[in-house]
C-alpha cells in the first residue's frame, strides 16, 4: 500500500466545493521545474506529487473544512513562478513577498502550500538539513515531516497548523500608551495573516 492511499480517492475529485482535490503530476514536469529553480524539492514532496498530485486539503477526515483557508498544495509550475517571478506570477502578493526580503524566506526555500488569499503560505526548505519539514513564513516549525504534515491536515484538522496557537488579545489603547512591551513576531504573523474560523 503507498504512504497517501487515504487521499486517492480525490484525484481528479469534482465533487461541490469545499472540496479536497488532487491532480496529479508528470515526473518530466518537476525534473523541468527543478532545472528552472537550480535546485530538487525535497524527496517527500516529490514524491507525493507523482501519487497524489498538486491540489485542495481542506476537508478532514472527520469532516471538519476550512472555508477560509484555501489549503492548496502548489504545483512544481506555480513554485518555480513564484521563487523566480514573486509578485509578478499572480501568485503571491507583495506582503508576502517582504518575508523573502526580510531574510525569513531564502533564495533556496519553497513557498509549496497557500494558506489563503496568495498571502499565508507554508514553506519547505530543500537545501537544509531537514528538507522534508514544514515551516511558517517566519521559520518556526509547523511538523518535522512532510508525511505527517499531511496526514493530519487529514486525519485531525485542516487547519491543525493553528488550531493550537494561542492568539494574544491587541492592546489597548491605554496599554500601549502606559509603554507595553511590543507583541513578539509569532503574534504579529498571526495576527496580520490568519482569519477568524
Amino acid at each position: 500500500m503507498e504512504k497517501y492511499e487515504y487521499l486517492k480517492k480525490y484525484i481528479n475529485n469534482e465533487g461541490i466545493p469545499p472540496r479536497n482535490w488532487f491532480t496529479k503530476v508528470e515526473v518530466g514536469s518537476i525534473d523541468t521545474a527543478e532545472k528552472k529553480i537550480g535546485f530538487k524539492f525535497p524527496n517527500s514532496l516529490r514524491n507525493f506529487w507523482l501519487e497524489i498530485g498538486y491540489g485542495c486539503l481542506c476537508v478532514s477526515l472527520n469532516s471538519r473544512q476550512t472555508i477560509d483557508h484555501t489549503n492548496t498544495i502548489l504545483s512544481p509550475t506555480e513554485i518555480v513562478d513564484i521563487t523566480l517571478l514573486k509578485e509578478e506570477s499572480g501568485l503571491i502578493l507583495p506582503e508576502a513577498v517582504e518575508y523573502i526580503e526580510e531574510g525569513y524566506i531564502s533564495e533556496t526555500d519553497i513557498i509549496f502550500f497557500e494558506i489563503a488569499d496568495l498571502s499565508s503560505f507554508l514553506v519547505m526548505k530543500p537545501m537544509s538539513k531537514k528538507p522534508n519539514a514544514i515551516y511558517n513564513m517566519i521559520g518556526e516549525t509547523v511538523e518535522e515531516s512532510f508525511e505527517k504534515f499531511i496526514w493530519r491536515l487529514y486525519h485531525e484538522s485542516p487547519t491543525f497548523y493553528i488550531d493550537n496557537v494561542e492568539i494574544e488579545e491587541k492592546p489597548t489603547e491605554e496599554e500601549l500608551l502606559a509603554g507595553t512591551p511590543p507583541r513578539g513576531e509569532l503574534w504579529e504573523y498571526i495576527n496580520k495573516n490568519y482569519h477568524q474560523m
